[in-house]
């Protein structure tokens, strides 16, 4: 463990990325939700990635990542919201701020890529792309954006998840 986390091994899986060009109705409606480990949802109005729906899947060696925005189909982005939130008991949420939510199937723990300052300012100005949770010490999951995952870590950090 350094500072309190653990070491992040030297590679980690990431999601073969499903997005809004190659989505299908037929590809949501088929996610067995207890296959879902985690996502990210925000409203219309949200800062950062406004109106969208992300869902990370680990269907045995598979591991995914379906993207929906609301900009690009309203229809499918409704149904992605409407299946999150008619599968909301499987989850635990975190508030990402300003309209974002990060959601954990319940039981699992995503482990923050490094030490969570106590204040956003140390983050903001950094490359984002050095801040992902980890799952089971092998699978990345990137957020959407730095005060997501500041927001949602301090939040598990403090015991409100």
């Amino acid at each position: 463990m350094r500072d309190g986390h653990r070491a992040t091994p030297r590679r980690l899986i990431e999601p073969k990325v499903i997005d809004q060009d190659h989505l299908t109705r037929s590809d949501l409606t088929s996610i067995d939700f207890d296959k879902v480990i985690c996502g990210e949802s925000s409203s219309t109005g949200a800062m950062g990635l406004a109106g969208h729906v992300w869902l990370y899947v680990l269907k045995g060696h598979s591991f995914r990542l379906y993207q929906t925005w609301h900009e690009s189909d309203v229809k499918l982005y409704g149904l992605a919201w409407d299946l999150v939130n008619q599968n909301r008991s499987r989850f635990s949420f975190a508030d990402g701020g300003y309209g974002n939510t990060v959601f954990v199937k319940k039981g699992i723990t995503l482990e923050p890529s490094g030490p969570v300052p106590k204040e956003i300012s140390k983050l903001i100005n950094s490359d984002n792309g050095k801040y992902f949770w980890v799952y089971d010490n092998r699978y990345k999951i990137k957020p959407s954006g730095v005060g997501l995952y500041w927001s949602a870590s301090r939040e598990w950090q403090c015991g409100r998840h």
